[in-house]
């Protein structure tokens, strides 16, 4: 015997009929999506996100590390040469600040719901079966525009987590910076602009 589980949090309908309970709705069908990630006898559970006053929201699963993947490696074979992630935003939610990658390319692939996407040129609706790219430099930022879940798959080069990689963040809304001070550690900063040598010598 097999023990696979998978554990995703949401809402769903509940149906009582001829003595039994069913559960339908987009959350069952993710969950189910998130057992079949699930390897034998283990517990594959989406982790969820949010900022202090509720703007930004989402669930997300890095399948690329539940696959294996070692993300502070510099070995090509252990990290894997992309990252691939599920990710789910609840209705009315952001899922982070208007940002580009410094060296991180992004390929989207939409599962269900309906979400807008804001770049340089402006405001796009997207659907299920809708794919886009950002590649590093230009500016995204994703919201769920439906009343149910957006959910996607995420396949990302250079990914950030494990911070060896070299990429930063630049959010051009607030002027801020993300990037890796030592180690794998990110920190935020803002600050204005500056010559190269200033404050060296």
């Amino acid at each position: 015997m097999i023990l696979k589980i998978g554990i995703h949090e949401g809402p769903c309908l509940a149906v009582s009929l001829n003595d039994r309970q069913d559960y339908f709705g987009q959350t069952v069908n993710i969950a189910a999506r998130v057992q079949g990630l699930a390897t034998s006898r283990s517990i594959f559970a989406t982790t969820e996100r949010q900022s202090p006053k509720g703007k930004f929201g989402r669930a997300s699963k890095n399948i690329s590390i539940a696959l294996g993947r070692e993300p502070k490696s510099l070995d090509l074979a252990k990290r894997h040469p992309f990252d691939l992630a599920l990710v789910r935003i609840p209705k009315g939610k952001l899922l982070c600040p208007y940002h580009a990658h410094a060296a991180e390319s992004e390929l989207y692939l939409v599962v269900s719901g309906r979400g807008s996407i804001r770049d340089k040129d402006g405001i796009t609706d997207v659907g299920a079966g809708d794919a886009f790219f950002f590649q590093p430099g230009e500016a995204h930022q994703i919201t769920n525009a439906g009343d149910e879940d957006f959910v996607y798959y995420v396949i990302a080069d250079n990914p950030r987590s494990g911070g060896a990689t070299g990429d930063s963040c630049y959010y051009p809304d607030s002027g801020k910076w993300a990037v890796v001070k030592e180690g794998t550690e990110e920190v935020i900063v803002s600050g204005k602009e500056t010559d190269y040598f200033d404050g060296e010598e």
